[in-house]
């Protein structure tokens, strides 16, 4: 949903104006339809990260790393052109370096170590099937491009914002959840009161049952006036336990 301008010029009544005479006040103009409070907060959000539509318009490359657990870390470079659907991945770990490139729902090219000729047991072994490929297209377009992806159609907002806390700061809490054919997971996103910077948050499968995880944020990273989140920890609601750290060490965006 789009945030309605308020009508600003006024024009005067029709006739001419008498020597002497006072024209007439204008008559105010109504206003257009009234704005959610929630989706006001997420325009300011949006224009706190990205006050230049370069989300949509530009050419962005991030390096992250990517640690978890049990020890495995991985390199991963990640460009994309989110307006036209581009996107080429790189995820480099001890073992092999594993590629591909889409371009909307088309796979263009998927790699081993630089070895486009897989076959299927290879393409099961380093996760480069067909959903795979673009569960992890998906991963990265939407966590990485948040709060912006919070426009995307059948994205279904709560009108009204909550304040609440988030890893022991005030923060207004807003409900997202989606059409079917989008997804089925419930989310809580949660904003700086004053800035509306996204500080953290949430998703469950069945909030009733407590599962799913919390995601905190810290840092920024920020080039050509695109400000995003550096780094992602990860933790389950259940048990509290930290199942990883995604971190960007450098973000270069081309208008």
């Amino acid at each position: 949903m789009r945030c309605s301008d308020f009508v600003l010029s006024a024009a005067l009544s029709a006739g001419a104006v008498g020597c002497g005479t006072e024209p007439a006040a204008p008559e105010p103009e109504p206003s257009g339809p009234a704005v959610p409070a929630s989706e006001a907060l997420i325009a300011k959000s949006i224009a706190y990260h990205d006050p230049g539509g370069l989300w949509d318009s530009g050419e962005i490359a991030l390096r992250i790393m990517e640690s978890r657990p049990n020890g495995v870390t991985r390199a991963v470079e990640v460009g994309m052109a989110p307006g036209r659907g581009a996107m080429e991945v790189s995820r480099e770990t001890d073992a092999a370096v594993v590629s591909f490139a889409v371009r909307g729902e088309e796979i263009l090219r998927r790699a081993v170590d630089g070895d486009e000729e897989l076959d299927e047991a290879a393409l099961g072994e380093h996760n480069l099937g067909a959903e795979g490929v673009m569960r992890l297209r998906n991963y990265y377009l939407f966590l990485w491009g948040l709060p912006m992806k919070l426009r995307d159609p059948g994205t279904i907002v709560d009108p009204e914002p909550v304040m609440d806390s988030y890893n022991g700061q005030d923060a207004l809490k807003v409900r997202v959840t989606y059409d079917p054919e989008v997804g089925g997971d419930t989310w809580y996103f949660y904003f700086h009161p004053d800035t509306a910077r996204m500080v953290g948050y949430r998703f469950y499968h069945d909030e009733s049952a407590n599962d799913g995880e919390y995601i905190h944020l810290d840092g920024e990273i920020e080039n050509n006036g695109l400000r995003l989140p550096a780094k992602r920890s990860w933790f389950f609601h259940s048990n509290d336990e930290f199942l990883g750290e995604d971190e960007a060490v450098s973000l270069t965006v081309t208008p």
